[in-house]
């Protein structure tokens, strides 16, 4: 059955006008980057309803190209209507390029067999990695069965751009700002291949997490998007299941499901009310099975969202209305243990055995051996902190980085037309623990952070920066500008200088300031001598003690504040 699909096609575009690619996974190989585009220009000069669309640069110099079919020639977004927008992004990891093959296959038969739904915009980017396809080698995935040469993982800046997506280091990352603020897609799918365990299954799927996508949007997601895709690649001959979140263990353990906050190319997509989704296929296939399979799944995609396009809309329109309502949001989530699903899973039986290079033991399966049991599968999340939602946010436009990411973005921003003072919560950090390595480009806070809140007045200038919650960029404006959300700017490093303390003093001054203080405050020196009886460093050394001193006078600045301040 797996080859029906396959089978079908081939025989009903023999006679097609125009030439068919070369269909290089066959023989396990892969496209690179200058074929690649060739092919999709191909398209572009043969079908009306195709266009390739420079989009924008990247790291390595070359551009970024969008792919766009539409039935109605239509390839103005802002033209575009009662359509859904399907956007597929390829190659942000170019060794695992089964969708870079698939697309430019599928893309061709859907053009050559006038098979164009009436109801769904296609949008494609190609190559999105387009720094790390050119970087390319007979082998750079240690575990995977081909093709033959590929790219490599990391960009032109050695980035991972799937985790770039909310720090936006990567040129590639605000091309895309500009395709998603452009295009709005309504279904996002991000083509990969997995790594982990060995099972039966040639392609698993990662849905966004439907606990966090809103209370409109998860449902639908969680009982009806879901199970039609599951049900229809059933059908289709390619049986999927859910992304096995496994490494190094048997899979009839059970596993969570995976968890993708906003750094990731799905949860950035989420932050935007799209419907996210993740392909992984199976490394150990043939490469030629994973573009088959990936290519299935482009279809039985395609084909749910043609017969749901206007329900599709509804929600997300419906979705994003409850979310402008909102009065309390949460910004990080943690797994739901309490609750479990009973997941029917097709996998080989495995065994540990010695390693036969090194020390230690290593799993091991049995693939002349197909076992079918129910796992437990934890698919549930719940809130970890939520916080209520400002009117406004302000941010000082001497923090450009984080008002250009907002703009890239979306977001509506008014400047400050004079000088003001406004009373306003501020936040206060101390003791922010911080990578002692850097990660993607930088050192980040993912630790606890506790921020202590405090209603003052603050001096704002000229040219500040008010944001209103009250848009459809809500969501995204919270998870990026609260401090202690799961993939805050905050926590990726930006907001560092506003931590560390300016203004100081010299003891020997100080002394004679410090002592008037003790003389004139009975109830500072009170407090002082207790402070000293509870802490042996403090009462043992001078200097703490005139730092102790110098913090509780008129003349401290208290540093680690926020500079992102709200307006409730």
């Amino acid at each position: 059955m797996k080859k029906q699909l396959f089978a079908i096609l081939g025989s009903a575009l023999t006679t097609a006008l125009f030439a068919q690619p070369d269909n290089k996974f066959e023989a396990n190989q892969t496209y690179t980057h200058t074929e690649l585009i060739a092919e999709y220009q191909k398209l572009d000069d043969s079908y009306a309803q195709a266009n390739l669309i420079e989009y924008g640069s990247t790291d390595v110099g070359r551009p970024l190209h969008l792919f766009v079919m539409n039935k109605n020639k239509v390839f103005d977004p802002m033209k575009i209507q009662k359509q859904n927008v399907l956007l597929i992004m390829n190659g942000i990891h170019p060794g695992e390029s089964c969708g870079v093959d698939a697309s430019i296959k599928w893309s061709y038969d859907l053009l050559a067999s006038d098979g164009l739904p009436d109801n769904v915009v296609i949008c494609i980017i190609p190559m999105y990695n387009v720094g790390g396809s050119l970087n390319r080698r007979p082998q750079t995935r240690a575990n995977q069965n081909g093709p033959e040469s590929q790219g490599f993982r990391g960009n032109a800046r050695n980035l991972d751009l799937n985790r770039d997506f909310i720090k936006a280091d990567a040129r590639n990352t605000r091309t895309l700002f500009s395709i998603f603020q452009d295009w709005d897609p309504d279904v996002f799918v991000d083509t990969h291949t997995t790594d982990g365990a060995d099972f039966p299954y040639d392609l698993t799927l990662i849905g966004s997490q439907p606990d966090a996508l809103g209370s409109t949007m998860g449902p639908y997601l969680r009982q009806i998007f879901e199970p039609a895709l599951y049900a229809r690649m059933k059908e289709s001959g390619n049986e999927i299941i859910p992304y096995v979140n496994v490494f190094g263990s048997d899979p009839f353990d059970g596993w969570k499901r995976f968890f993708e906050s906003p750094r990731y190319s799905t949860g950035f997509a989420a932050l935007h009310h799209a419907f996210p989704f993740v392909t992984e296929a199976h490394m150990l296939k043939s490469y030629q099975d994973r573009v088959e399979a990936t290519y299935a799944f482009f279809e039985v995609m395609l084909a749910f969202i043609n017969e749901n396009s206007t329900q599709i809309t509804s929600i997300r329109s419906l979705e994003i209305q409850k979310s402008l309502e909102a009065k309390e949001w949460s910004i990080s989530w943690v797994l739901d243990s309490s609750k479990v699903s009973r997941l029917p899973f097709k996998g080989y039986p495995s065994e540990q055995v010695l390693m036969e290079s090194v020390v230690g033991n290593k799993i091991q399966f049995d693939r002349n051996v197909i076992e079918e049991k129910e796992v437990d599968y934890y698919e549930w999340y719940k809130p970890l902190e939520s916080v209520p939602v400002p009117k406004y946010y302000i941010v000082p436009q001497a923090w450009s980085e984080i008002i250009e990411r907002l703009i890239w973005n979306g977001v509506e921003l008014v400047r400050m037309e004079k000088d003001t003072v406004i009373e306003v919560e501020a936040l206060y950090f101390e003791n922010v623990e911080s990578s002692s390595q850097p990660y993607e480009g930088h050192f980040t806070h993912f630790g606890l952070l506790t921020p202590e809140r405090v209603t003052e007045k603050v001096p704002y200038f000229a040219g500040d920066f008010l944001i209103k919650t009250g848009q459809k960029s809500k969501r995204y404006i919270i998870e990026t500008l609260e401090p202690t959300a799961t993939d805050s700017y905050f926590r990726w490093g930006f907001f560092d200088s506003s931590l560390q303390q300016k203004e100081w003093y010299s003891g020997y001054i100080f002394d004679t300031t410090a002592a008037r203080m003790l003389e004139e405050d009975d109830a500072l020196r009170r407090d002082f001598e207790v402070a000293k009886s509870a802490d042996p460093q403090l009462a043992e050394s001078g200097r703490y003690q005139m730092y102790w001193l110098y913090k509780r006078s008129t003349l401290y600045e208290r540093p680690g504040r926020y500079p992102v301040t709200r307006i409730y």
